[in-house]
């Protein structure tokens, strides 16, 4: 892959993973509503009466770890992949290590892509298909 091939792919993907992290997902909201719901989890009233609530609470608890771990991953993707571009500016033959992690980078946020759009309230319940 030629570099200036390499550089705008590079570019398009940060603009891509800019845009998930940080409108997407919200990160600093997910922060505080994660702090909100561990001081609702530390009260020791809450796991003395066992209801679907505390299932639902520990439930949206995990997913928000999930997408704060899955944001942290990005932002080191997206490090590795601007250092890289600095060594291959200073003349490092690393190319082919950039080709690799903006590659699998391009990978991860479109498979994340689509997991956003299939994350509405709904999307986890069974479906009927019928074709006439």
């Amino acid at each position: 892959m030629k570099i200036w091939t390499i550089f705008t792919s590079g570019t398009a993907i940060s603009k891509r993973g800019s845009h998930i992290c940080g409108s997407i997902f919200d990160v600093e909201g997910k922060k505080r509503e994660l702090e909100q719901i561990e001081e609702r989890i530390s009260d020791p009233t809450f796991w003395e009466n066992q209801e679907n609530s505390q299932k639902k609470l520990l439930q949206k608890r995990s997913q928000i770890e999930e997408s704060l771990k899955l944001v942290e991953g990005f932002q080191l993707s997206l490090g590795d992949s601007e250092a890289l571009i600095e060594l291959l500016d200073e003349g490092e033959d690393v190319a082919s290590d950039l080709e690799a992690e903006l590659s699998q980078l391009d990978k991860d946020l479109s498979e994340t892509e689509l997991k956003t759009l299939l994350s509405g309230p709904h999307d986890r319940n069974n479906s009927i298909v019928t074709i006439h």
